[in-house]
């Protein structure tokens, strides 16, 4: 894979030279402060939320190895970073916005997409989600509950088992 590696200025990363709203606090590692972002990631979560017409929250996006083990993260997640090698992954969520209207959109954007339950939910009780999407040449959409990872080629079945496997049972507080 080739990557185009993100420039930055003043604390913010450049998109077409022009800074952007993205941080270097919110995608460098939590840990160390480093890393390397691919250009790529930014722009398909600018594009996701120019269709959504709001800004979504940034979790996180690159990882050193430290981090990325100290958080459960896989030896090979998307969100790693070496040397000319960055980050092609990015988490991020928006509180109190459907699940489902992020997902759509994440869906168009990112090449992969895995939704997850959020610790969060909105002012109504019903539990939130978060999303991970990411560059990686083979379209894969996926979503993790307490029997671990289920995969899915069709983003429309994955988000459709997520909402009556995982939400609603979150949401009648049996979590499995």
């Amino acid at each position: 894979m080739n990557y185009i590696i993100a420039q930055k200025q003043n604390g913010l990363f450049l998109l077409d030279g022009q800074p952007t709203r993205f941080t270097t606090k919110d995608l460098l590692c939590k840990c160390c402060g480093e890393g390397l972002v691919d250009e790529r990631v930014l722009r398909a979560i600018r594009d996701t939320e120019t269709c959504l017409g709001y800004e979504v929250d940034l979790n996180g996006c690159a990882r050193c190895e430290i981090y990325n083990k100290s958080i459960g993260g896989t030896i090979v997640s998307s969100h790693l970073f070496e040397v000319m090698k960055p980050s092609i992954a990015i988490d991020f969520e928006k509180k109190d916005k459907p699940y489902t209207e992020i997902w759509e959109n994440a869906v168009c954007n990112f090449q992969r997409v895995g939704v997850y339950v959020s610790k969060y939910t909105d002012k109504d009780g019903n539990p939130q989600a978060y999303f991970h999407g990411d560059i990686k040449p083979k379209r894969l959409f996926w979503y993790k509950d307490a029997r671990g990872y289920h995969y899915y080629n069709n983003p429309t079945f994955c988000i459709n088992d997520f909402t009556e496997k995982v939400m609603k049972k979150q949401k009648d507080g049996d979590s499995q």
